[in-house]
């Protein structure tokens, strides 16, 4: 077990302290952070765990949101095909499974590649399938 001082909120590992009850992290959304916290109680310090977002409450429940969008089955993505991203001929990275829109059909991208202005989702199949009911 391990034990210590507790002063200021600061723990301070001693041989001879107070025995530090630890408690597990939890689950943190992405764009949150767990912040953890001592207490005194009952001969024991106990440590306890704050989450909070680093995102502002627009951002992240636009975050939220654009998650709940994206883990959408093919059907009901179809219903909403414009929530989707966009297709970026840029030089963006498309990983294997992620889906977009392009002239406002829906594609399931099949092999992780970096997009290019010759390599439209309509046109270069072996990269893109349709997404259809």
């Amino acid at each position: 077990m391990i034990t210590g001082f507790l002063k200021n909120g600061v723990v301070t590992l001693s041989d001879d302290g107070y025995p530090i009850v630890e408690s597990e992290k939890p689950e943190i959304p992405a764009y949150c952070k767990a912040t953890p916290s001592y207490t005194m109680s009952d001969g024991q310090i106990i440590q306890s765990w704050t989450i909070t977002p680093e995102l502002g409450r627009n951002e992240a429940f636009e975050h939220y949101l654009t998650e709940q969008i994206l883990s959408l089955d093919d059907d009901k993505a179809l219903r909403y095909v414009v929530l989707f991203p966009v297709w970026d001929s840029n030089g963006k990275e498309y990983k294997q499974g992620d889906r977009i829109t392009y002239e406002m059909t829906m594609y399931r991208c099949l092999v992780d590649h970096t997009s290019r202005p010759d390599c439209n989702p309509k046109e270069k199949t072996d990269y893109w399938q349709k997404v259809v009911k």
